[in-house]
């Protein structure tokens, strides 16, 4: 009985739902308002540069650092002086430099090596006016002046005299051959004398008259020729038996004071008092000149004809081409009197007023 309560109680339900149902009102319309649907953009798409490896930076290496250019050698180099006690009138010098000779006013020959240390001195009678030694340097002739009396003097390697002789009363220049077989010297009576090794005359050549006589004499190194300078302002060239080749006065008005030669006697080279120096062909023709601020005294030409040295009473010290140009110049203590080649042209000593000899190296080149 119970269940047939619980569903009359189901059916009763149930039918009162659908009558709700079916007597309901309809329902309102409602109308929906939608925007206009508008499609969103469509994103543009990006293009991306494609994927590359970036190329790697290539640095070019560094250019290899060249070194500095070296310095070039002065052209002259000092390499000792040595201190005597009087003017240096004359000087020499032997093959490669490694004797240098030297006279002064002190009374003395000496003998120096390569590196300016003394060998040896000579006593002489009076003041050294000039000297002179061989290639080898197996001999040394000076001149000597005291009054009254002047004197040749022919030395050995070592220092010792092997003759001594009185020529004239004034003796200022002399030079020898390589071969020891011509001695000449330039007398204050004007004229040139000529001795063999043993002291022997062989010629004499007198120059035109003039007040001091002759002031320099230089022979080339192959012997053949003499340059002589003398106060008749004449330069001469003489062959080895005295003969003259030629002579000039390139000044007209100035004494000649120094003299120099070449090798093979292709060039001469002369002071004078008019503050010149003149060079010269083997024929005689003035080649060029050049005026210093004083008068010039020592002069000399290196035996392969390439430049000449020049010595001033201005104090300088100057190295020409054999064209004329200056290559080099420096300045002394006092008055330049005397300047030497060695052989090879290596190698220049200077004799000065301020009684020292010097020794310079030369870079010259061609």
């Amino acid at each position: 009985m119970k269940d047939g309560i619980i569903g009359a109680i189901l059916v009763l339900v149930i039918v009162q739902s659908a009558a709700l149902f079916f007597c309901a009102p309809p329902p309102e319309k409602i109308e929906l308002e939608f925007e206009s649907y508008v499609p969103a953009a469509t994103p543009q798409q990006t293009t991306l540069p494609p994927q590359t490896t970036p190329a790697p930076t290539i640095t070019a290496p560094p250019k290899p650092t060249a070194p500095p250019a070296p310095t070039p050698p002065p052209p002259v180099i000092l390499l000792w002086k040595y201190k005597t006690g009087g003017d240096v009138r004359g000087v020499g010098i032997s093959s490669d430099g490694e004797y240098v000779v030297a006279g002064s006013y002190d009374w003395n020959v000496y003998l120096l090596n390569k590196t300016g240390g003394l060998l040896w001195s000579y006593k002489t009678e009076g003041g050294v006016r000039d000297v002179a030694i061989t290639p080898s340097a197996s001999a040394v002739v000076a001149v000597s002046y005291l009054v009254p009396e002047a004197n040749l003097y022919f030395l050995d390697k070592n220092g010792r005299k092997i003759w001594k002789r009185k020529v004239t009363k004034s003796m200022r220049g002399v030079d020898i051959t390589p071969d020891k077989a011509l001695i000449a010297v330039a007398s204050g009576d004007g004229s040139i004398y000529t001795f063999n090794r043993l002291g022997g005359k062989k010629w004499e050549y007198e120059t035109d008259e003039s007040a001091w006589g002759v002031w320099d004499v230089a022979f080339s190194a192959d012997g053949k020729y003499v340059a002589v300078g003398a106060d008749d302002k004449n330069v001469y060239l003489l062959d080895a038996k005295g003969n003259v080749l030629w002579k000039k006065n390139p000044s007209e008005k100035s004494y000649i004071y120094g003299v120099g030669i070449s090798g093979s006697g292709e060039y001469v080279a002369a002071t004078a008092q008019d503050k010149h120096v003149y060079v010269f062909d083997k024929a005689g023709e003035l080649l060029w000149s050049y005026q210093t601020g004083y008068s010039n005294y020592g002069v000399a030409i290196s035996s392969d004809g390439k430049h000449v040295a020049l010595g001033s009473w201005n104090k300088n010290l100057y190295v020409f081409d054999i064209k004329g140009n200056m290559v080099w110049q420096t300045r002394l203590g006092d008055y330049v009197n005397r300047v030497a080649f060695s052989p090879d042209g290596k190698y220049l000593t200077v004799g000065c007023s301020d009684g020292n000899v010097y020794l310079f190296e030369l870079n010259l080149g061609a």
